[in-house]
């Protein structure tokens, strides 16, 4: 619904509305405007008419057009706030030794906020942190106050605590109760502690390698690949194997669900394990035995598919490689030790997918991803086989027109 039709709600809020008659219905914007990047150039002057505030801050209107117009509300009633504290900076005012200020939040979808301090001069500097009070009914603007700063604007440790705080990424030292769920320091793989239905298989003796960009700690793939007949090769895809420490029901494995997702900043990443486990136990390093849950094809030169299997498996990994390394030793033919045979068989046949995939439209990867695709078909088919009523699947939409036109 238009901006005139928000009836003082905010983003997040849960509210009642009334469709609008089709003749007021409206297109979606096109374009989103940086407010806060406007607005502070513009010096805002919170002292001002608000009428006059009202007429700048409404974006502009789309043309209307029975072919694209949407149906369109009003806010007739808030069911339940959903205010939270807001990160953004203060506007400056115009009027000297002013009291009364406007607060510009990060989220564009959050409207500015009267705030009342005496500190102008320092917050102005400063990203800040602001909550909203209450919306009086005579106000374009919530009423809220000063909550604390986080630091200086631009600054690298400023504007990632700003990300974090903004997309309510949880970032804090994980708790005892989850330290405590790690194994102890002089953890060793041991074959026999096997917590499933089927034994764990020993691949120590196949020449497993990882390549990753420079600098990658948490290694959490490897792969292999032998011939193993005049037309025949076996191909492994091998995945850490996290569920052997975090198990269902613990401090630990409630956190990585709270988490998610290991979060990669410019200078930082927040993990979604700790560090013990994802980039020590749970990476798989080189020369190194790891727990891994494996996915193992015989396939022909021509990539066709013969067999598959599926296992919880003990590797060890030769090589931890970066991708410049890698083309290396594929290009040195020098170079002829397994780790090299294994990564020449790995790009011949991975050139094979992609140019099966790429007949039907699809997007070029790097070589070992291919193969991590390659897995995530064939386990997505093994899991829909077996769980057909409950199996979880990805599936992309087809994506829209409007998609491309930023990229073309």
């Amino acid at each position: 619904f238009p901006g005139n039709h928000c009836n003082r709600s905010v983003n997040g809020d849960v509210v009642a509305v009334q469709l609008l008659p089709e003749s007021q219905w409206t297109c979606p914007e096109k374009k989103i405007r940086l407010r806060d990047v406007e607005e502070y150039v513009k010096t805002a002057d919170d002292m001002g008419n608000e009428a006059d505030e009202n007429e700048n801050d409404e974006e502009p209107k789309a043309k209307r057009s029975k072919k694209n117009t949407v149906p369109t509300a009003k806010v007739v009633g808030i069911i339940k706030r959903n205010w939270r504290q807001y990160c953004g900076m203060l506007l400056p005012s115009s009027v000297k030794g002013a009291r009364r200020h406007l607060f510009c939040p990060a989220e564009r979808l959050i409207p500015r906020i009267r705030i009342e301090t005496e500190q102008a001069d320092i917050l102005s500097q400063q990203r800040i942190v602001v909550a909203i009070d209450h919306w009086p009914r005579d106000s374009f603007y919530p009423l809220g106050h000063y909550v604390r700063s986080i630091g200086e604007m631009g600054s690298r440790e400023t504007e990632n605590e700003v990300l974090l705080l903004e997309h309510d990424i949880p970032h804090a030292p994980f708790s005892d109760q989850v330290i405590d769920c790690l194994p102890r320091d002089e953890w060793e793989p041991d074959l026999n502690d096997n917590r499933g239905t089927l034994p764990r298989v020993d691949l120590r003796h196949l020449t497993i390698c990882s390549v990753d960009p420079l600098g990658c700690t948490d290694i959490d793939d490897a792969l292999h690949c032998k011939q193993i007949g005049d037309d025949l090769f076996e191909v492994g895809v091998h995945i850490a194997d996290v569920t052997h420490f975090v198990r269902p029901g613990t401090a630990i494995d409630d956190e990585a669900a709270l988490r998610g997702t290991t979060v990669y900043l410019c200078d930082r990443r927040i993990d979604m394990l700790p560090c013990l486990l994802s980039s020590n136990l749970c990476s798989l390093r080189g020369e190194e035995e790891r727990y891994a849950f494996s996915c193992i094809w015989t396939m022909t030169s021509s990539a066709d598919i013969q067999s598959v299997k599926y296992h919880k498996s003990l590797i060890k990994s030769k090589a931890a490689l970066t991708y410049e390394r890698a083309q290396e030793i594929i290009d040195d033919p020098k170079e002829q030790n397994d780790v090299a045979q294994g990564l020449r068989g790995l790009m011949k046949l991975s050139k094979v997918l992609n140019s099966k995939r790429t007949a039907n439209g699809a997007l070029t990867l790097a070589s070992s991803e291919e193969f991590m695709l390659l897995a995530n078909i064939q386990v997505a088919q093994k899991i829909l086989e077996e769980y057909p009523d409950c199996a979880l699947l990805r599936r992309h939409p087809v994506p829209m027109k409007e998609s491309y036109k930023p990229l073309v």
